[in-house]
């Protein structure tokens, strides 16, 4: 019995070797969304496209795609094509075919093809339809465009496909070709994305798609970051907003590029040159975006902590993990301590931590916010350091620990000024009388108690002036130094 597919109430009747399957809705539905998902990740190219085992999506490929010869080997590689042993789906796949080059110079909605496809002679049932027409996409994937409620859609996703399924009026579809001095563009270009520079399915697709990939796989800082040159910012925001293909190809990026735009007529294949060594440029730039934010990072890192390699800041930091208390500042020193991992995943737990989510997808105000986060944390470290070395200074001496403060005054017309105190134990009862003292003073200023902060301020300012100029500190003795 010869293979074929007719409609036949609210099943599908698939004979196949003298063999008859008849599959039921859920199934194919079910078939049909592996199907968009296999398509999507690429897997049309696997054999049986990734399905194995006996699941019912295994009969249903085996029957309207392996044994009627829509997907097969060729070329030592698997891929769509006509069926080559069945006239009832041949005539199908002509007529979708059809559809397809009548697309070349206008859109046409997709309905209209699943409509005809219902009607007679073929009298397909829907369930099936989106499975034909996907396998024929497939087959013409570098030549066609899809567009959604009149929005170019630079890749076909499993949601897409879903959306199109139920609402195939709200989808439309475009074939493009290349004439003139657009083959030299295109020509370039295939070869800058990998693709034959000459080959019988030539098409606008084939280097738009790539382009669009690279722009959707960098991370979201590229995407929206400013710090880029002016034609780099006008190719991505070309990319980002393009509407039809071949207008962004041959209209849209050569504006960007500052060239003018592509004819068909036109017959100067530098330009086209030109237009790919610029293109090629902010292609590159885009691409370097990242890298060279977390390079700005990490000198902005090293300038805040006076260095200027990381082996210096991991001993800084391993000498104080173990005073840490508050968690954020904690996990910073933990990252600067850290000996195991590489540069790239090093600096992006540091600046992660600082600004409280990963720089890939940071926007120009997060590296502002790395900066004065990661001034104030260095300022915290500077502290706990200069408390850390006091106290290891007193246990090298054989003193007995008492209490250490870190104190420090800043007013607005002056710097800071600091240092680390000690209180000795022989010190202690005058320190807790002195201490009420103050207390009983202040008292009075309970109800206003940033009078009260503002008079300990100026006091401990004076004094810290006395102490600095007594025992020869400056607040540049908390700089801890290296061998």
């Amino acid at each position: 019995m010869g293979r074929s597919i007719l409609g036949k109430g609210r099943s599908y009747f698939f004979s196949v070797a003298g063999r008859s399957v008849q599959p039921n809705l859920r199934d194919v539905f079910g078939f049909r969304f592996g199907l968009f998902e296999n398509i999507c990740h690429s897997r049309h190219e696997l054999e049986a496209l990734g399905f194995s085992g006996t699941a019912p999506e295994v009969s249903i490929y085996r029957s309207v795609l392996f044994h009627t010869g829509i997907h097969r080997r060729e070329n030592g590689a698997h891929c769509f094509g006509a069926p080559s042993s069945d006239r009832a789906l041949l005539a199908v796949w002509t007529e979708i075919s059809g559809f397809l080059a009548e697309c070349e110079f206008k859109r046409h909605t997709i309905s209209d093809l699943f409509r005809k496809l219902q009607q007679p002679p073929y009298g397909l049932k829907e369930g099936v339809i989106p499975i034909l027409f996907c396998a024929v996409a497939i087959a013409h994937d570098t030549e066609i465009a899809f567009y959604e409620n009149g929005s170019f859609l630079p890749e076909m996703t499993v949601e897409a496909f879903e959306r199109l399924v139920k609402s195939p009026t709200s989808f439309e579809l475009r074939k493009y070709k290349i004439e003139g001095l657009r083959r030299e563009v295109y020509t370039h270009l295939a070869q800058l994305f990998g693709q034959p520079a000459v080959s019988n399915k030539q098409s606008i697709l084939s280097v738009v798609k790539p382009l669009f990939r690279f722009l959707r796989r960098l991370p979201p800082y590229c995407q929206t970051t400013s710090r880029l040159s002016t034609r780099t910012l006008k190719v991505r925001d070309a990319l980002l907003y393009a509407k039809e293909p071949d207008q962004l190809l041959f209209t849209d990026l050569p504006q960007a590029c500052d060239m003018e735009p592509f004819a068909a007529a036109d017959s100067a294949p530098s330009r086209a040159k030109d237009f790919f060594e610029a293109l090629r440029a902010s292609i590159t730039e885009m691409q370097r975006a990242y890298e060279d934010l977390l390079r700005d990072l990490q000198e902005l890192l090293f300038r805040a902590f006076d260095e200027s390699v990381r082996s210096h800041l991991e001993f800084r930091a391993k000498a104080i993990l173990a005073y840490c208390v508050e968690p954020r500042l904690k996990a910073l020193v933990g990252h600067l301590a850290n000996q195991e991992m590489d540069e790239t995943f090093w600096i992006e737990a540091v600046a992660t931590t600082v600004v409280g989510k990963a720089p890939k997808s940071w926007n120009d105000n997060d590296r502002t916010r790395y900066e004065v986060g990661l001034a104030e944390m260095s300022r915290n470290i500077r502290h706990l350091e200069a408390l850390v070395y006091e106290e290891q200074r007193r246990l090298d001496a054989g003193q007995r620990l008492g209490e250490i403060f870190r104190i420090g005054v800043a007013a607005r017309h002056s710097m800071e000024v600091g240092a680390v105190v000690a209180v000795e134990e022989t010190e202690r009862a005058s320190f807790i009388v002195a201490v009420e003292d103050l207390q009983r003073h202040l008292a009075p200023l309970i109800i206003r108690p940033h009078l009260a902060l503002a008079v300990l301020a100026s006091v401990s300012k004076s004094l810290l002036h006395h102490y600095v100029e007594a025992k020869d500190v400056t607040v540049q003795h908390e700089v801890v130094t290296h061998d």
